[in-house]
């Protein structure tokens, strides 16, 4: 049987459910319970392998050895504590594994600087540890330590320490040293082959040497030194050459360019003389550029073999040491990283996300080349995600690490023979919900400019109802999210959030946006992106507008999460596209791009201009849904002072948002119990915004009273305290405009008619449409001053206006609504006429004292939550009061007293308008009544009332509209709730 058909049957059949199983719900803490393995290592020889298992915070080392391979925990710290492992690797015999511990080397700064995730008055630090594979006390070889190299003899480990090489006995027995103290900083430590020489990199700012240490009295041998950037030194296997990259060191560029300019070369130096020649270079007129050659190699048969982009596509290339034209290994469109060695330098292994499969560009699998052949053969094909090769030290085995659509990532062992993969450690996996997971699907859109962009849905299966959706944005930018569990643990817990929120359920998609790897240098280096023009941004409102075009989705309740870059581009959507994105959570994003010029003039292009254009922060006008804004305040990649300003900026916008920030913790999270919070807040606050609440309970809202109404037959179908009468504000409006449109319906002419304000619309208190006395414009106009933000003066001014039009009340009326004549005669009939429409609309318990609100004593109410839906419904049936109320804003022209014109312009006060299917109506808010709202909302071929009657405060009446909105969408897609 073939390798290929053994790994399909023994590592994915094995775990994936069975056909049609239920899905049952999960916990967060099950999803996010796996043990999360990575930094792969195997010993130079024998059977020997270890790596660093991440439980839950827990991190430890565990190894294992041929010929079970039994997984064994070699460590015992057992504490959450957000001590990282790093830099795992075994001695050549496999006596010892070396690691560091502490720090966050995933940083932009302080990579080395120690985490102290628990907030402990004396910081942790970091370290350099020896365990002994056999087992018993691990141990330190010293603090402050990072890139440990151990030597080939096994005796001895060198490291960097405050930019120089330090060196400490394996076995502990006596104390680190300083190896090398010379100028610059050092790096890339690399042993010979026999033990005896070390070479390592030295940066000096603008350019950088490859040096040869000995021993402590010999001078330090410097190769072929020049003012360029010279790194990556690899060993000859008989160790008297160097292969490495050169690079042009930094500076400003010739100006005059008359041959094209090397952008790399490789050469390869005799150590004994310390002279190099050069094997190839890279010149612009080859093609497509690189930035240079990567996993730089000394293979068998005296080839060079390296990772670069000459085609647009990361391939692995084989050149002579005695120089040629090198040779494409790995011809093809697919991405290639994690690449290793074999011990025998005779073949090459890495990750790459190509295979027999379509679907495999979302994917990754192991391929295996000869180091001077194209000869690619796809190790693991199938629907499974392989990565992180290495070879064990007698060529026996290769192991990887792999996961599929459900099952986490696990060691995995592939005999060399051919025989049965075999996932190590399954058994830890007993009591994790694989089986209840979904396995996502490849979706492919396409952008509004035609690019292709790859995306994955998380759905859970179900009846085929409206649900609520969620974008996901990775970080970086330049990541691929896949088709089953990451071999990141950043986008593993990412991976973990989808699926938890998949199982509540949202509708995910996981989007590939440009800028991204896995579809090729131009994908991933479009232009005009970031700081320049945010182009990838159209990507994530396609994304948006994808999932809005899907019949389950329900388009009003589409919400968007991501960190870092994903964080960026999470603000971006909001502030620019509300309308699209009802919430967000915006995990420690950029809002203002560094370059910024802050209120650049749109018309300007400089770069400044652009990067605010390109900013979050620069739309602030436009962000209406809420956000939640997470961060750790150590951050070490974006710094916590974007979100604190960011915070500032919404605050005085009136944009709400809700806030997590976490004490000591990193852009990582480097505590578990730091990432719960972030998940479980994550999927709090979409359930709050835009999930779709259990329909057999009662909404939770703040409102004393409320009703929901059919909008086609203005029916009562659901409400709390729906019958009680109360003081409802500026409700009333509604009524006063449609007494002037019932009149305007016989005669048109009347919306021509102007109105001027008099001394008392012009004392009016409270809301206002802001015209003075004297003033006067057309009451088409005046309708929407009354209307859009709530103007007390325009309701006077119009009731005055018409006042004569109407019959007065009689003394029935005056008296049952205990009417003061004196006070109200230059209104009072046009209030009786409100009261005698309510009676004609068959709406008997409602009662006007005002044309703009209550009026009244305090103990005289005005209506009920679902009386006044009625009278809402109503005037509803005008074209030109839904014309009105459905205006975001208004402008018009005012004539002042001496005939002289001013502008006006007023915008709705109802936050709601265009978004969740909301098209008008009417606010409120007193101290008697509390705040008030009346909505209408259309969701397809259905339209309904929304009235919130006595909210908290005026922010809780829209987030009870909302919730009344989710809780009903949430009974139609319950068959049973109905």
């Amino acid at each position: 049987m073939s390798r290929a058909v053994l790994f399909l049957l023994v590592v994915f059949a094995a775990i994936a459910p069975a056909a049609g199983a239920d899905q049952v719900p999960f916990t967060l803490e099950q999803v996010r319970s796996y043990p999360f393995p990575n930094e792969l290592t195997a010993a130079r020889s024998g059977s020997r392998i270890a790596w660093a298992v991440d439980d839950r915070g827990r991190r430890n080392i565990w190894v294992a050895e041929g010929p079970d391979f039994e997984p064994r925990k070699l460590t015992k710290f057992d504490l959450d504590d957000g001590q990282e492992l790093t830099a795992v690797s075994l001695s050549p015999d496999g006596d010892h594994v070396v690691f560091v511990r502490g720090g966050d080397f995933g940083s932009n700064w302080d990579r080395g600087v120690g985490v102290n995730t628990l907030s402990l008055p004396i910081p942790p630090k970091l370290q350099l540890w020896a365990a002994p594979f056999a087992g018993g006390d691990a141990r330190v070889l010293a603090d402050d330590v990072d890139s440990p190299a151990i030597s080939p003899r096994g005796d001895i480990v060198a490291f960097n320490k405050g930019g120089q090489a330090w060196s400490a006995k394996l076995d502990g027995s006596s104390p680190a040293q300083p190896m090398i103290a010379t100028r610059g900083s050092t790096s890339s430590l690399t042993w010979s082959p026999d033990g005896s020489k070390l070479a390592f990199v030295s940066s000096r700012d603008d350019h950088a040497f490859i040096g040869i240490y000995t021993d402590a009295t010999t001078p330090i041998l410097w190769i072929d030194p020049s003012t360029a950037r010279d790194g990556s030194p690899r060993w000859s296997p008989d160790g008297k050459s160097l292969v490495f990259v050169r690079r042009p060191g930094s500076g400003p560029e010739p100006a005059i360019k008359k041959v094209p300019q090397p952008e790399w070369s490789i050469r390869v130096a005799d150590v004994a003389t310390g002279t190099s020649r050069e094997v190839w270079k890279f010149l612009a007129t080859r093609g497509r550029n690189s930035s240079g050659a990567s996993n730089l190699d000394w293979a068998a048969g005296d080839r060079i073999v390296f990772l670069a982009s000459f085609d647009g596509w990361p391939h692995l290339y084989s050149l002579p040491v005695a120089g040629g034209e090198p040779e494409l290994l790995t011809p093809g469109k697919f991405h290639l990283e994690q690449v290793r060695l074999s011990p025998d330098r005779k073949f090459l292994l890495c990750a790459g996300n190509t295979g027999p499969d379509a679907l495999d560009i979302d994917r990754r699998h192991i391929l295996k080349v000869p180091v001077d052949r194209p000869e690619l053969n796809v190790v693991t094909p199938g629907d499974g995600l392989e990565w992180s090769p290495v070879v064990t030290g007698d060529g026996k085995a290769i192991v990887c690490l792999s996961s599929t659509g459900q099952r986490p990532p696990m060691p995995t062992l592939l005999p060399a023979d051919g025989g049965p993969a075999k996932v190590l450690g399954e058994s830890h996996l007993a009591n994790f919900p694989v089986s209840q997971l979904v396995a996502p699907k490849q979706v492919v859109f396409k952008s509004p400019d035609g690019l292709e962009v790859h995306g994955q849905l998380f759905e859970k299966p179900g009846p085929a109802t409206k649900k609520p959706a969620i974008v996901y944005v990775h970080g970086g930018p330049q990541r691929q999210m896949l088709l089953g569990w990451h071999y990141s643990p950043y986008y593993a817990n990412a991976y973990a959030s989808n699926q938890y929120l998949a199982s509540r359920g949202y509708v995910v998609l996981s989007v590939n946006y440009r800028l991204g790897i896995g579809y090729g240098q131009a994908f991933m280096s479009p232009g005009k992106t970031g700081a320049s023009g945010a182009a990838e941004y159209i990507d994530i409102k396609a994304a948006g507008e994808y999932l809005r075009s899907l019949p389950q989705v329900d388009p009003d309740c589409i919400g968007i999460y991501g960190g870092s870059y994903g964080g960026y581009l999470t603000a971006l959507a909001l502030a620019r596209n509300s309308d699209l994105f009802a919430a967000g959570v915006d995990i420690h994003g950029v809002h203002r791009q560094r370059t910024a010029r802050e209120n650049a003039d749109p018309k300007e292009t400089d770069a400044g201009a652009v990067a605010w254009r390109s900013s979050p922060v620069s739309a602030i006008e436009t962000w209406k849904s809420p956000v939640l804004l997470i961060s750790g305040d150590d951050d070490r990649n974006v710094a916590v002072s974007q979100t604190v300003d960011l915070s500032r900026r919404l605050a005085a916008a009136g944009v709400p948002f809700e806030q997590l920030i976490i004490p000591d913790d990193t852009h990582h999270f480097m505590r578990f119990a730091n990432w719960m919070k972030v998940n479980a807040a994550t999927a709090e606050f979409f359930d709050r915004q835009i999930g779709y609440p259990d329909p057999a309970q009662q909404p939770q809202v703040t409102a004393q009273a409320w009703a929901i109404l059919d909008g086609q037959t203005g029916k009562l179908l659901y409400g709390k305290e729906a019958d009680e009468r109360r003081k409802t504000a500026s409700t009333t409006k509604v009524m006063c405009a449609s007494v002037i449109l019932k009149l305007a319906e016989k005669d048109p002419k009347v919306l021509d008619e102007i109105v001027t304000f008099s001394k008392l619309a012009d004392d009016t208190v409270g809301s206002t449409a802001g015209i003075k006395v004297g003033e006067s414009l057309p009451v088409r106009d005046c309708l929407y001053g009354l209307l859009l933000p709530s103007g007390n003066d325009a309701g006077n001014a119009l009731a005055e206006h018409f006042n004569d039009r109407f019959d007065p009340p009689d003394a029935t009326m005056i008296q049952s609504l205990g009417l003061d004549v004196e006070l109200l005669k230059t209104r009072i009939n046009f209030i009786a006429e409100m009261n005698r429409t309510a009676r004609s609309w068959g709406v008997t318990g409602t009662e006007y004292r005002s044309s703009y609100g209550d009026g009244g004593t305090p103990d005289q109410r005005t209506t009920s939550a679902g009386e006044l839906g009625q009278v809402v419904w109503n005037a509803f049936q005008n074209k030109r009061l839904r014309t009105v109320v459905g205006t975001k804003a208004y402008a018009c022209k005012v004539r002042q007293p001496d005939g002289t014109l001013r502008d006006a312009r007023w915008e709705n006060t109802n936050k709601l308008l265009d978004r969740y299917g909301v098209d008008g109506v009417k606010t409120g808010t007193t101290n008697q009544a509390g705040a008030c709202l009346v909505s209408h909302a259309r969701f397809g071929a259905e339209d309904y009332f929304f009235v919130v009657l006595g909210a908290a405060r005026d922010e809780a009446r829209f987030s009870d509209t909302v919730d009344l909105i989710r809780w009903l969408k949430s009974r139609r897609a319950t068959p049973e709730s109905h």
